[in-house]
């Protein structure tokens, strides 16, 4: 499991990115030992058994969310290397310049202007679940890294729109510009050359990349149906083979039935490990990797025999 392969990384959380040097030697190693396979073949061998016929063990590789930096950086090196990937689209961000909540707020806490005494925008907050948030948020202290990740981890606990809001005040707070024009994510021009090639697949990361775990059954179904419609009009996949992909691994029994009665073929999660021909199709194991603990080849060998 990757999300984002880039050499720029000042802003990013440690878990997200790995440099295109370190890609590059991931797939030198990977080529060697592992026979690399795509999505789309996985239920035609995990339904027949076949993996007990191959020489070496089987590796996917997917990557969440479509970043821009996919296109620009690891599409090329999967080409040189002739690998297939998946690449799993939250279609309300393909094609446009939207960016992920978790960006906005990466953005906001690098340039902000600290301040001795806060504005009343907290204290005259309507809602007080606002002006807690921004509460927790404002005292934080330490290194960049360790405040972007704690942030992070608290507004994941957050409903949207109370994100939103509370971004929204600390730009105001933090007295912070809006971000300039550009695109984190790909367009759909991008997707079919990538589609062209023979080597890049997709499935769904759903439509707004919200936590599934986290809406009600209805609003989960919109997000299943809609994000493969799209998919399917844009001839990204093909219809009855689509993969999917839960934002931020916020999978349940409930949520992965749901995902199977929505005509998914298969679904993966965050959760750690290796699958087999038994595995369930709709709670499919990877294993994360990123730069500070993927950095070398070693390093990365004992990543993955560390779930072998």
């Amino acid at each position: 499991m990757y999300h984002r392969i880039t050499p720029s990384c000042s802003t990013l959380q440690e878990g997200m990115y790995v440099t295109p040097q370190t890609f590059s030697r991931h797939l030198n190693f990977l080529a060697k030992n592992f026979t690399v396979v795509s999505t789309e073949e996985l239920p035609t061998i995990m339904q027949n058994g076949a993996v007990s016929s191959l020489e070496k063990p089987m590796c996917v590789l997917t990557f969440d969310d479509g970043w821009l930096d996919f296109y620009t950086s690891a599409y090329p090196l999967l080409i040189a290397h002739g690998l297939p990937a998946t690449v799993f689209l939250p279609t309300g961000f393909i094609g446009s310049e939207k960016e992920f909540w978790t960006e906005r707020f990466a953005f906001l806490l690098s340039r902000r202007h600290q301040k001795d005494k806060v504005p009343d925008v907290v204290s005259s907050s309507e809602e007080s679940e606002i002006a807690g948030v921004l509460g927790e948020l404002l005292e934080m202290n330490g290194q960049f890294i360790d405040q972007l990740e704690n942030g992070i981890a608290l507004l994941k606990t957050t409903p949207l729109p109370i994100v939103d809001r509370v971004l929204e005040a600390l730009a105001e707070i933090w007295e912070v510009p809006d971000k300039e024009d550009g695109r984190d994510f790909f367009n759909w021009d991008e997707v079919r050359e990538m589609l062209d090639s023979g080597l890049i697949s997709f499935g769904s990361h759903t439509i707004s990349h919200q936590i599934l775990t986290t809406l009600s059954s209805d609003d989960i179904k919109r997000e299943l149906a809609g994000s493969q419609k799209v998919l399917i009009d844009r001839k990204a996949v093909t219809d009855g083979h689509v993969s999917f992909c839960y934002p931020n691994g916020g999978c349940s029994p409930a949520v992965a039935r749901l995902v199977e009665l929505s005509s998914y073929e298969l679904a993966v999660t965050t959760k750690k490990g290796v699958n087999d021909m038994f595995s369930d199709r709709f709670m499919l194991k990877r294993i994360g990797i990123h730069q500070d603990m993927a950095s070398t080849v070693p390093l990365f060998a004992a990543r993955l025999t560390e779930f072998i």
